[in-house]
């Protein structure tokens, strides 16, 4: 996503990731055209990122527990392994 793109790995097992991006292109770009909160990337990105991770293990999962265009402060998501 470029150089703007700002994440920090804050939990890291053998099973599970947990990753938080402070700063995103696409809420960014949203922003410059004037829109809000109205604006939910998180349905269509989880889907992409869930067929990616498929494509790679079928096991992998990824959730998002918070989200920028939600009104939290950064985007969470949580990858795990699941048995």
């Amino acid at each position: 996503m470029g150089p703007e793109f700002e994440k920090e790995r804050i939990e890291e097992t053998e099973k599970r990731v947990v990753e938080r991006a402070t700063k995103c292109p696409f809420w960014e770009r949203a922003k410059e055209f004037g829109v809000t909160a109205q604006f939910d990337c998180v349905p269509p990105g989880l889907a992409w990122i869930e067929e990616g991770l498929k494509a790679i293990n079928p096991k992998l999962t990824c959730k998002t527990t918070k989200a920028l265009p939600h009104g939290d402060p950064y985007c969470e998501h949580v990858y795990e392994l699941k048995e």
